[in-house]
């Protein structure tokens, strides 16, 4: 989630960004604890207002590295 924050903070400094990609290097485990317990609700909020930006072109790219990486969570 800090990723997807910290876009949102770039995307309000940058408006006019036509292109964003980010590639996750990741153990493929969620670690993140949302303050209001509903990390998934929190993440399809950041998702709905990046998507409403016609303008923005954005690849996301993950790779995990351990052997109980969750593929499914990642994707």
């Amino acid at each position: 989630m800090s990723v997807f924050k910290e876009i949102e903070s770039i995307l309000r400094i940058n408006p006019n960004t036509e292109e964003i990609v980010v590639i996750f290097i990741t153990d493929g485990q969620d670690g993140y604890n949302s303050p209001n317990g509903d990390h998934k609700r929190e993440y399809l909020e950041i998702s709905q207002r990046m998507k409403m930006n016609e303008g923005l072109k954005s690849k996301f790219l993950s790779v995990g590295f351990s052997r109980g990486h969750d593929a499914v969570f990642m994707n």
